[in-house]
């Protein structure tokens, strides 16, 4: 069980070292853009995710990313976009859906 689970760690890791995308690096993304937008003044300049389980060599894995200008320009629009959608009450049908991530939702009557 430990040595499938840091499999799939060391699996992830690599997928967004590759991709840099993902829920996660959303989530960086998001945080970056709160705290750039608040009264702090403050600029990130880099971001990580920490892994809570170790390695082979007892070390915890870490990744970190940088976002450009426009990286940060087209998340922006997304987030922008999603939230026109939902002020115009403009949802997805889900029984529309294939995801998988979809299939615990009760469909419409």
């Amino acid at each position: 069980m430990i040595t499938r689970h840091l499999h799939q760690i060391i699996c992830q890791e690599k997928y967004l070292k590759k991709n840099k995308t993902g829920e996660y690096v959303d989530q960086l993304k998001f945080y970056k853009l709160l705290i750039e937008s608040s009264n702090l003044n403050t600029k990130v300049e880099s971001t990580c995710i920490k892994f809570i389980d170790v390695d082979k060599n007892g070390q915890f894995k870490e990744v970190s990313f940088t976002f450009t200008e426009e990286e940060m320009s087209k998340f922006t629009s997304e987030i922008k976009e999603v939230y026109q959608k939902i002020i115009n009450l403009e949802f997805d049908n889900p029984g529309d859906m294939k995801d998988e991530w979809y299939a615990d939702f009760p469909l419409p009557i």
